[in-house]
């Protein structure tokens, strides 16, 4: 996964937000835009300032890789228990914090959808993702290589829901980064085989997801998967 770039309402507060409590660092900055870092070099999140953004209600952390368990499909075991916070606080012992360590990338993106099928069948049957793991028919979660999830996406916003309207805070696109040139050209080739549209752009190929998603496909260069 790559870059996640974002409305936002109030870019002031929201990269305070950012730097003081996730913990970024800023990359780049113009009067509209601020680019977002943990490494001093890559671009994690990037944030927008839209004039007179709406933000919209809402309606609704995985451990260590090593302690995930499986089914016998194959499937991450998931659960919707409380977060033991005290637990997350004792893991930082008295280290000192200064912000995000050096390695960190973009795990994972949550998205709401309209159709979980169409979903499952835009990102499992053409992009390639593998399903691990389905909640109560209403979120579907997907990973490559066996990861715990790089996409979670859920109907909690209603089934058949609308997109936000363009000047809505929130998601602008994100970014899913293929390991090499070939995996992107197969990529591509299946969404026209599809007759989906992709755009090309300098940074590489805008596509929509069925529900209007919008994705950035890359080959492999800054951003880790």
């Amino acid at each position: 996964m790559g870059a996640v770039y974002l409305k936002v309402k109030d870019l002031e507060n929201s990269v305070k937000f950012y730097r003081e409590v996730i913990g970024f660092k800023i990359l780049k900055q113009t009067e509209y835009t601020v680019e977002l870092t943990a490494d001093g070099h890559n671009s994690l999140v990037i944030l927008e300032k839209i004039p007179n953004a709406v933000i919209l209600p809402r309606k609704n952390t995985t451990g260590p890789r090593e302690e995930w368990t499986y089914d016998a499909q194959g499937r991450v075991k998931m659960a919707v228990d409380p977060i033991e916070w005290q637990g997350l606080i004792d893991e930082a012992g008295d280290a000192e914090w200064n912000g995000l360590a050096q390695g960190t990338v973009m795990g994972h993106v949550h998205l709401h959808v309209a159709d979980l099928k169409q979903a499952e069948q835009f990102y499992v049957g053409i992009l390639g993702f593998d399903i691990m793991a389905h909640m109560a028919n209403s979120a579907l979660f997907i990973s490559a290589g066996g990861y715990h999830h790089h996409l979670g996406m859920n109907v909690w916003a209603g089934i058949g829901a609308p997109q936000p309207p363009d000047n809505a805070a929130g998601l602008l696109y994100y970014t899913i980064v293929l390991p090499n040139k070939e995996g992107l050209d197969s990529v591509l080739t299946k969404l026209r085989d599809a007759e989906i549209v992709v755009e090309s752009h300098e940074a590489g190929w805008f596509v929509e997801d069925p529900s209007k998603n919008c994705i950035l496909l890359v080959s492999q260069g800054p951003y880790p998967i």
